[in-house]
């Protein structure tokens, strides 16, 4: 197996004699005395991670990482230098480098930053291919996999769009706006954010999982910290926010974010600036922020337990991601799509669905959406080589997604019988008078409590049971006899 490869930029002999003596084992280490050969060592031998030195002789390591990222987008630079300074780790995080150390660097944690820089770039890579071909979520001819694709190329196109804004000291600066994906759990928010982020001008994309993110770490995790901010900062640490400098953050599950951090949130995507912790200098950010969810914000917001500014702040931009049992008809669609490539992965040339089990498919309702019927196709493969039975599918209803659906169902029905039989008075008029009359008895009478049911105002019963000529005094039973 070839071992990754690493350009080290450094005019110091003694940084390569200690990095090949610590590394070399592990990486194929490629060596540049200064940034101009190392641009053309970069162009011939297409390295997997760049090490360079800030102080250069000719073109400064600030020039070289400027290059790099300019050149080659998805290259990982891990930049060193004698001298710590806050303006320089700014301008070499605003330019994309992936981590920053002072010389000589920890080579514990140097080798950490290393395989952390390129597992990431295989991830990015992985991700870019899956992209490239077409996105599990978005799979489907429904007209809500259509309106989400139109949906996407319109803000994708608005991503691309500064708004400028002034700072407390009259500068200008630019700022973009807040996209928030909805969704249950299993639709591909995810997919779709990260097609936002293909089709904008966005540099590269950071994946933060806010619920996978302690309490106590947050804020440093986010927003990073200085050399000494509290027990065991041993070094300046570099947050996301700045990792995503000129590309996409991507906050997934943000409605878990703890109450008492929202406030610097909101702080934070309001000024678009920010101090790491134990810092006072305020850094400013260029990074498109993609949050996505899969609770109901407004709930959370008039339950008190999520901010209502932060929510305001975070719904700029909406894209709703239906669940997969509103849009059935891409069932048969996403099944082909899974199953080729489970022949393609597995070398079973003949697995398929019969009628009978994709009849099953259509039917079930998918609590865990997209994902789900993804992971039940997977499981029904690993026991079969060809035809995959009913049988073979291990489906386990969710009793509340199973019971809204119900209701829908039965709903369904009875309109499709009524338009089949319209009553004189005209399908719309019935349907209003029985909803009015059943809301009533459910409030036991109570004309307030029958409009909140309704989502009317009171005035609007009142004007209900005039129209359809009922008495105020009206029993229920009655009603329901069909008296008038």
């Amino acid at each position: 197996m070839n071992k990754p490869k690493i350009l080290v930029i450094d005019d110091e002999e003694d940084i390569h004699f200690a990095l090949n003596r610590s590394l070399g084992c592990d990486y194929d280490l490629l060596k540049a005395l200064d940034a101009e050969t190392g641009l053309e060592i970069a162009a011939a031998a297409t390295p997997d991670l760049v090490i360079t030195d800030i102080q250069l002789p000719g073109i400064s390591g600030i020039e070289a990482l400027n290059t790099f990222k300019s050149e080659y987008p998805n290259l990982s630079v891990i930049v060193m230098t004698a001298h710590s300074t806050t303006s320089r780790t700014i301008e070499s995080t605003k330019l994309g480098a992936y981590e920053y150390f002072i010389k000589p660097p920890d080579t514990h944690e140097l080798r950490s930053a290393i395989n952390r820089a390129l597992k990431d770039a295989e991830h990015q890579k992985k991700t870019t291919n899956v992209q490239m071909d077409r996105s599990d979520a978005l799979v489907g001819s429904s007209q809500a996999m259509q309106n989400i694709r139109k949906l996407i190329g319109k803000t994708a196109g608005r991503m691309s769009m500064p708004i400028e804004a002034f700072d407390a000291n009259g500068m200008k600066y630019e700022k973009y706006p807040i996209i928030l994906i909805t969704g249950e759990t299993g639709v591909g928010k995810e997919l779709v954010a990260r097609l936002l982020h293909q089709h904008s001008n966005r540099s590269k994309i950071i994946v933060v999982n806010v619920a996978a993110v302690p309490a106590n770490i947050f804020e440093s995790e986010l927003f990073g910290h200085e050399r000494g901010a509290f027990t065991g900062a041993e070094k300046v640490r570099i947050g996301r926010f700045e990792e995503a400098q000129n590309g996409t953050l991507f906050l997934d599950e943000i409605g878990e974010i703890q109450n008492e951090l929202q406030t610097k949130m909101l702080r934070v995507l309001d000024d678009w600036e920010f101090s790491r912790v134990g810092g006072n200098e305020l850094i400013r950010i260029n990074t498109q922020v993609i949050a996505a969810t899969n609770k109901d914000l407004s709930k959370e917001v008039s339950e008190g337990r999520f901010r209502n500014d932060l929510y305001y702040r975070l719904k700029n931009l909406t894209i709703h991601v239906p669940p997969l049992r509103e849009r059935k008809e891409d069932i048969e669609e996403l099944t082909n799509y899974f199953l080729d490539n489970l022949r393609k992965a597995t070398g079973k040339s003949s697995l398929r669905v019969n009628r009978r089990t994709m009849q099953t498919l259509k039917k079930y309702l998918w609590p865990g959406n997209v994902r789900e019927l993804k992971n039940v196709l997977e499981g029904a493969a690993a026991q079969t080589d060809g035809e995959i039975a009913p049988e073979d599918l291990a489906l386990e209803e969710d009793p509340a997604v199973s019971s809204a659906a119900s209701v829908d169902e039965s709903l369904n029905n009875g309109i499709n019988l009524l338009l089949d039989n319209p009553p004189t008075e005209g399908a719309h008029q019935y349907i209003d008078r029985i909803l009015t009359l059943n809301a009533l008895e459910k409030a036991n009478g109570n004309q307030q409590e029958a409009a909140r049911l309704l989502g009317v105002s009171r005035n609007t019963i009142a004007s209900k049971l005039k129209k359809y000529g009922l008495s105020k005094e009206i029993t229920i039973a009655s009603a329901k006899r069909g008296g008038a």
